[in-house]
């Protein structure tokens, strides 16, 4: 979405607009942020269904939205876009996430991997195919200069195929380490003494410094497709270790146990 609008954050178009956090390489409509924010806060008040819960919620969400304005971020109408993204995501998921799953348990191994690869790969590919339209697009010298201005140490490339790369290829890493997983027997995360979960943490951080940092200091960064084919790699291996290879490893040290134990 932000690649198909191609809005400016507003530190872009006014220089003396203040950004107060990292610098912000996207678009700004909508705000991440405040989609994320209502669509895993959102998902918990709907799963759980405490009035409590729901207040948090609401007053969480309008807390991040109303900070990405403050932080010089984002402008109120890319607030208000993330959230009506998200009241759509999480209206279809309320609808269609029992059937879908109920469908996608039915598949064997291969058949859900395969077509999480597939779909990762789709979605580079539209991402791909939003980029490179119109082909003459190029973002205004306006909005480059305030930007260097505001961050001169993070050039403004708002149209990298490297981001759509990173979310593809984590969902594809994450879903093959939990097919996987379940596959061996699946993994009890919520059993085991405090050490026991301290280690576990520990152990977790030590494989997602070498996978997510580590090959990230050996493997090139630019925009080609050797650099995007092994960060597909990064990211790819860095899922499946936080949701395959980590528990495994988790049950191999005796710091946890299978779920058919």
């Amino acid at each position: 979405a932000k690649m198909s609008f191609r809005q400016p954050r507003p530190y872009w178009v006014d220089p003396e607009v203040a950004g107060f956090s990292e610098p912000a390489g996207g678009y700004g409509l909508p705000s991440g942020h405040a989609q994320f924010s209502l669509a895993i806060f959102g998902l918990l008040a709907y799963e759980f269904k405490k009035r409590w819960l729901t207040i948090l919620v609401i007053f969480t969400v309008f807390m991040v939205g109303l900070s990405r304005i403050y932080r010089g971020e984002h402008f109120l109408t890319d607030v208000l876009a993330g959230w009506v993204f998200s009241g759509i995501i999480l209206f279809a998921f309320a609808k269609l996430a029992g059937p879908v799953e109920g469908w996608f348990s039915r598949l064997g191994f291969g058949a859900k991997v395969g077509a999480v690869f597939a779909f990762s790969l789709a979605f580079i590919l539209l991402m791909a195919l939003v980029i490179s339209i119109p082909a003459d697009y190029q973002v205004p010298s306006e909005w480059v200069a305030n930007a260097a201005e505001a961050y001169p140490e993070e050039p403004l490339e708002p149209l990298k195929l490297s981001s759509p790369i990173t979310s593809a290829a984590a969902l594809f890493g994450i879903s093959l380490g939990y097919f996987w997983t379940q596959r061996r027997g699946g993994f009890k995360a919520r059993k085991g003494t405090w050490w026991q979960r301290v280690l576990r943490f520990l152990v977790g951080l030590v494989g997602v410094a070498v996978f997510w940092m580590g090959l990230d200091l050996i493997f090139p960064g630019n925009e080609d497709l050797l650099s995007w084919t092994l960060r597909y790699v990064r990211y790819a291996l860095t899922g499946l270790w936080i949701s395959g290879l980590a528990p495994l490893a988790f049950i191999k040290l005796g710091l946890g146990e299978k779920e058919t134990q």
